[in-house]
């Protein structure tokens, strides 16, 4: 057998040793205070409880502590559980006074209690406390949109939703599209398969702004709750890119689109059309308004036949306008026109 004594008290107790060996107790300093303390080899840990009267008993291997003191100000005496820096109040309903004794690796705690028939003993499970949100991963296909012809596109977006093992299980879970134009944002409910996995589709236009400098971009998140009430998310993003030197009719638009041409007198020419009647080519400024003329060039035959939007009311004009870009804006008139004559094919565009 051997004997200690912190260091500079008038008396120790030691209450508790748990299995690394570690002594756990109180004792009481030359000035007459109570502190607590844990003795691990020949180093000790000093701490006070929230009262000044109090015992320090039971410690399991995890370090976290066990005991009694006096609850301000009812004078009642309950138990405690101290674990780090954290002290946990210990009452069993009903109870004039609680006494804790033990704790194991599990955090079971045990130990009595006086209610009005008498003393008890207890036992105290801990209840786990689920406080770790549900883990969400989501991609979509395709990620970008294009050309921007106005078409609704279906997005498939999937992914998987899990919870830690041991929580509380998933309860909901939902998506919401966001768009930055405030237009088009669907939304609804995920139903994720027994292993997590899950898949929504959902429809997105392929359309952008002219002067919109990054592309139309859709936020896709998705957000699931576990029965614990904690909520994850996670997000990705649909772009509607802005063509950079490359149209959707391929380079050459896009580099004819580029060209400015000398200027020169209006022109027109006729070129035969699938009916035979001639429609008109604009070529050049018209007037003081800036322009842009797309030419499609359609083979009916062996004849082919050119088609001016200028003068040609069902496939739309170009809008008199100095704000907006003109070479976004025909582009976008050539993923229009190609929509009515799908084997239309550009020859050039035009600035005036």
């Amino acid at each position: 057998m051997s004997t200690f004594e912190v260091p500079g008290t008038q008396f120790t107790r030691a209450q508790g040793i748990n299995d690394a060996g570690q002594i756990s107790g109180w004792f009481r300093a030359a000035n007459g205070t109570d502190h607590g303390f844990v003795k691990d080899g020949d180093t000790y840990t000093i701490f006070d409880v929230p009262s000044q009267t109090f015992e320090v008993f039971g410690m399991n291997t995890d370090g976290q502590l066990v005991g009694y003191f006096q609850e301000a100000p009812t004078g009642r005496l309950r138990g405690f559980l101290k674990d780090g820096d954290t002290f946990t109040t210990l009452a069993v309903p009903g109870s004039s006074t609680t006494f804790a004794y033990g704790i194991n690796e599990g955090g079971q705690i045990v130990g009595f209690f006086e209610n009005a028939t008498g003393p008890h003993g207890f036992l105290a499970t801990p209840v786990v406390v689920d406080k770790t949100p549900p883990v969400i991963t989501v991609s979509s296909n395709p990620a970008t949109l294009s050309p921007p012809n106005g078409r609704l596109v279906p997005v498939t977006v999937s992914g998987a939703i899990t919870d830690e093992a041991g929580g509380s299980g998933v309860s909901s879970a939902a998506y919401q599209v966001t768009d930055e134009y405030g237009q088009v944002q669907p939304s609804g409910r995920v139903t994720p398969e027994a292993d997590g996995s899950y898949a929504v589709t959902v429809a997105l236009q392929a359309s952008r702004r002219g002067n919109d400098p990054d592309g139309r971009h859709y936020t896709i998140t998705v957000s699931a709750t576990d029965a614990a009430g904690n909520q994850g998310r996670a997000s990705a993003t649909v772009t509607v890119p802005r063509n950079q030197g490359q149209s959707a009719w391929g380079p050459m638009a896009a580099s004819h689109a580029r060209k400015t041409p000398p200027s020169r007198p209006q022109e027109r020419r006729s070129h035969p059309s699938p009916t035979g009647s001639p429609s008109p080519l604009a070529i050049g400024p018209r007037r003081n308004d800036q322009m842009v003329i797309g030419r499609l060039e359609h083979p009916i035959g062996q004849t082919p036949f050119t088609i001016d939007p200028v003068h040609h009311p069902s496939l739309g004009t170009l809008p008199r306008t100095k704000t907006r870009d003109p070479i976004t804006h025909i582009v976008e008139l050539l993923g229009q026109w190609r929509e009515i004559i799908p084997q239309a094919r550009p020859i050039f565009l035009l600035i005036g």
